[in-house]
């Protein structure tokens, strides 16, 4: 994973992680990946960690609701301890960004207030 996608993650920085996956605005208001930079998402820390991993366990619901509009594969990801982003969050006592991702893997869709 690239240094620039793990601090993103980590401190909540919504305009790097932008940067980063090279998204913008679309005419719809939605974002959009405007190249191929959004598969530096699969990445993972030596933990097996992925972005998605990380911004759950720091309870950053905007970043986590991008990462999954980009890839919500994501959701399922697990790390070298079998661990799922709801299970870091889940740890970290993170109810919203719980109560997210279960929604999201059910397949609904909510937006963060």
């Amino acid at each position: 994973m690239s240094h620039e996608l793990l601090r993103a993650a980590a401190t909540g920085d919504k305009a790097l992680l932008e940067q980063v996956l090279g998204l913008s605005i679309g005419n719809g208001g939605n974002l959009e990946a405007a190249g191929i930079s959004w598969r530096c998402l699969k990445g993972v820390t030596s933990e097996g960690n992925t972005a998605l991993h990380t911004a759950a366990g720091c309870g950053d619901t905007e970043l986590v609701c991008i990462m999954c509009d980009v890839d919500a594969s994501l959701i399922r990801a697990r790390n070298n301890l079998r661990n799922t982003p709801l299970i870091s969050a889940v740890r970290a006592g993170h109810i919203d960004v719980v109560c997210y991702l279960v929604e999201r893997a059910l397949g609904r869709r909510r937006r963060v207030r």
